[in-house]
């Protein structure tokens, strides 16, 4: 049976650690920089600044710092602060984490239009998530090893709060998010839906999350309770931010907004909601009862005719596009795809 205290048991597994450390830093050392030409374009002008962009940007700087924070500090030869570099290293990780939660609490609010108690269910989950970190965060315990020559992390199994919360935000999110899309686009197109969406990724990062939750609950030792907890920070970054610039392309960079495209398979019917042109509202300065009309847009090269018309209800509409004049058009209601 194996001894999980026993110093030889545990200075195999700390080599194991390293070791995923190294290689799951790397893999998002490389996504970061693969992806800087998105960044890249905004400096650029050729997309157009939104504030949900520095929650994004914010969440890829962060997620880097965590990679690079553990690999400085488990290379270094000589004795080091370890409390110090553990603050530093929680603190990065776990603001990494939330605000990739931040950007799936972003979607879930879109899916469901803004519904005012999901906006203050999310951002209390995401409040829940911040106070446990700092808990967390303020309580740092690591110690030098001169035997390892590296910082040894010990009462590791308080974090079991932590994990466990941002475990259950994750499917939390994941259910509110499908069970949006689903309601939307039931039927053959929900698995194509979910990958647009990012769900994908946001399942992934859930399975993830709940290796380190099992393994802090069993605390078998130290190294163990951190073995997968690298991991599920680099995926929990590397998902929402690839979701993040999926839905930014798709939905012209509005991620609050719920773009989708259905056809009724029994009558024909098409409803598209591609933002490809911008729609922008229109009514008379101090006129309360002017007509609201929300965002929407047709496809490109498509006349707004009986084709591509929605229920925007009885209200006028300028269309702008590259190579598209401006013009008025009045929205008929009663006119049906």
């Amino acid at each position: 049976m194996v001894d999980w205290r026993g110093l030889d048991t545990v200075l195999d597994q700390l080599e194991a650690l390293l070791k995923v450390v190294h290689f799951t830093s790397g893999v998002y050392i490389w996504e970061f920089f693969s992806a800087l030409s998105f960044e890249w374009s905004f400096l650029r002008g050729r997309r157009k600044w939104s504030w949900t962009v520095a929650l994004y940007i914010a969440c890829r700087v962060t997620t880097l710092a965590a990679a690079v924070s553990q690999m400085t500090g488990f290379n270094f030869t000589s004795e080091i602060s370890c409390k110090t570099w553990l603050i530093f290293v929680r603190i990065f990780a776990n603001t990494s984490t939330t605000l990739a939660m931040a950007l799936y609490a972003l979607r879930s609010v879109a899916v469901w239009k803004r519904n005012d108690w999901l906006i203050l269910f999310v951002v209390g989950c995401l409040i829940t998530n911040v106070v446990l970190w700092m808990r967390l965060t303020v309580r740092p315990a690591s110690h030098w090893n001169e035997e390892t020559r590296t910082c040894i992390v010990t009462n590791s199994y308080r974090g079991l709060p932590n994990n466990a919360s941002m475990l259950a935000t994750d499917v939390v999110f994941f259910i509110v998010i499908l069970s949006g899309v689903y309601q939307r686009n039931s039927g053959r197109h929900i698995m194509i839906t979910m990958y647009h969406e990012g769900l994908f990724w946001l399942a992934i990062a859930t399975l993830i999350q709940l290796l380190p939750v099992i393994f802090i609950s069993l605390d078998l030792n130290d190294v163990m309770n951190l073995m997968f907890q690298t991991p599920a920070i680099i995926c929990a970054g590397i998902g929402a931010t690839r979701m993040y610039r999926k839905i930014f392309d798709r939905h012209a960079g509005d991620m609050l907004e719920y773009l989708e495209s259905s056809r009724n398979e029994e009558t024909g019917e098409i409803r598209f909601r591609r933002a490809s042109l911008l729609v922008a509202r229109l009514g008379h300065d101090g006129d309360r009862n002017a007509p609201r009309c929300a965002p929407r847009a047709v496809p490109p090269g498509r006349e707004l005719n009986e084709l591509y018309v929605e229920r925007f209800g009885e209200c006028e509409i300028r269309l702008e596009g590259a190579e598209t004049e401006a013009r008025m058009i009045k929205i008929d209601p009663d006119l049906v795809l």
